[in-house]
């Protein structure tokens, strides 16, 4: 994992951990790190999941069967877009395309390209915008890359 922080690195282990199970198909784990949404984490349910802010006319649930939406707070937040970035899925391999986000899209601290897919492997940090009140989340799946 690429996480240096020991705290954050205890944390995401052990929500990984418990939720092993759920964790199936070859399908990751995203793990907010920080913020409102600290702790918090998502499996994609399709091969193409947008991420983003949640839309004030969507219902309350954060995971969506094509959407991976955050906490409702991030709505003043110009930084994260709806929708931010789109994780892709292309045979066993998992990657993150840039949707023309205000804040912009950064894997592993590198910003991305807006529209180029770049690969993810375990372990990967995405950084959804810069500064206060952007989103960090780390990137888990055992299968594949």
């Amino acid at each position: 994992m690429n996480v240096n922080n020991p705290e954050l690195l205890d944390k995401a282990e052990m929500i990984i951990s418990s939720l092993k199970e759920e964790q199936s198909d070859g399908m990751p784990l995203l793990i907010v790190l920080g913020g409102d949404d600290d702790g918090k984490a998502y499996i994609p349910k399709t091969e193409t999941s947008s991420i983003g802010r949640r839309e004030t006319s969507s219902p309350d649930s954060n995971v969506h069967a094509d959407r991976i939406e955050l906490n409702e707070n991030f709505l003043a937040v110009t930084r994260i877009s709806k929708p931010h970035a789109e994780l892709l899925r292309e045979d066993e391999r998992w990657f993150i395309r840039d949707c023309k986000s205000t804040g912009g899209t950064f894997l592993n601290d590198r910003e991305l390209t807006s529209g180029i897919k770049y690969e993810l492997h375990n372990g990967d940090l995405i950084d959804l915008g810069r500064g206060e009140g952007n989103v960090t989340l780390l990137f888990h799946n055992t299968t594949g890359s």
